[in-house]
């Protein structure tokens, strides 16, 4: 059975694959996606991503056996004549290559991916999958919590599944920001036909921007993934404190426990160290919480009551 987030009835696991930024959770996510498409469209999608990793990764890897070898073979020359040449040359090529090869690699990949994140298809997945599987359950987690107040979109007052940035630096919902653009570009278009004042039109264009700092249009707003990567951060440290707040409170009733029962009946601390382990585990499996909870906190008491493991 999966552990489950403290004073919550959600599973750990089922945001594992959106709050981890690791190369794993990435190809988790790239791979669900694909999945989700058509037949036809999945096969557009891997081409796609093959023609962005071999350019960069043939790149690299010639660029590398070439510099290499010029290396090799000029130290070669300097050191060993002719013959210096060609073996520093052949010496330098084969490194060259093995280096060029592991960072095409690298080179391709994250040139691959950087596209197919930005790709139509991946990009409307991850608006349906956040509007529909994860923010249900981030909405559990960041309640009553103001740090998470910029990362709602100003016009629909809710966490934001397409984001785009705009000159203002702020970011927005892409379909909320685009509808109040065109509201307020028919409103230039009225000021225009009966001949308002450039003052009245920068008025208006003013108020395209929530926070009134410049205007803009459709074309000025630029697609913001990173906007996904800081609320998944912030929503893994909310995690980590709602642990944290259980490892506290559960530490501070063993102590308190552990010094009454001493008192009481003068056990020895190992006995009663013992005695509120087996309550702390009992307590973290029924409730479902994750086991590192218990073992932290029972490594603290060990520390605290200098009980040797």
């Amino acid at each position: 059975m999966s552990s489950i987030l403290p004073f919550t009835d959600i599973e750990k696991n089922t945001i594992n694959i959106y709050a981890n930024d690791g190369i794993g959770s990435a190809y988790s996510r790239a791979y669900i996606c694909i999945k989700t498409l058509p037949k036809d469209e999945q096969t557009d999608v891997v081409n796609q991503y093959a023609s962005n990793f071999f350019p960069g990764f043939f790149r690299l890897s010639l660029a590398s056996s070439l510099t290499y070898a010029g290396i090799g073979g000029t130290l070669g020359l300097l050191f060993g004549g002719a013959p210096g040449l060609v073996s520093g040359m052949k010496i330098g090529g084969d490194l060259g290559m093995t280096v060029g090869f592991l960072g095409g690699l690298y080179v391709g990949e994250v040139s691959a991916r950087y596209h197919f994140e930005r790709s139509n298809s991946y990009k409307k997945w991850v608006c349906k999958a956040r509007e529909n599987d994860i923010y249900s359950i981030y909405q559990n987690i960041i309640q009553n919590d103001e740090r998470f107040d910029r990362f709602v979109c100003m016009h629909t007052v809710d966490l934001i599944t397409m984001p785009v940035k705009a000159p203002d630096g702020q970011i927005y919902e892409q379909e909320a920001i685009e509808m109040w653009i065109d509201k307020k570009e028919k409103e230039l278009e009225r000021c225009r036909e009966r001949g308002g004042s450039q003052e009245e039109l920068n008025e208006i264009s003013m108020t395209i921007s929530y926070v009134r700092a410049c205007g803009f249009t459709k074309t000025d707003l630029v697609y913001h993934p990173q906007y996904f990567k800081g609320l998944d951060s912030l929503v893994k440290l909310k995690i980590s404190e709602m642990e944290k707040g259980v490892e506290r409170k559960v530490f501070k009733e063993a102590t308190k426990n552990i010094l009454k029962a001493q008192q009481e009946n003068h056990a020895s601390i190992q006995q009663l160290y013992e005695q509120e382990v087996n309550k702390i585990n009992k307590y973290v499996v029924d409730n479902a919480l994750d086991t590192a909870i218990a073992r932290k906190v029972a490594a603290d008491l060990r520390k605290k009551f200098g009980i040797e493991s």
